[in-house]
């Protein structure tokens, strides 16, 4: 299934033959490093390389 993007978080991505990706992540992808912090990215952080500031 085409997509639009890939998740925020992956680090790394394979490009299958076939069309397939296969790929590695991070299990937080919130902005917050494990055991330092928790809680939410900071306003106006986007994952999407495309985002527009404002």
């Amino acid at each position: 299934m085409p997509v639009a993007h890939v998740a925020g978080g992956m680090g790394a991505i394979a490009f299958e033959p076939d069309g397939t990706l296969t790929g590695a992540s991070c299990w937080r992808a919130d902005g917050s490093p494990v055991g330092l912090g928790g809680g939410y990215a900071r306003t106006g952080i986007r994952f999407w390389p495309d985002a527009r500031r404002g």
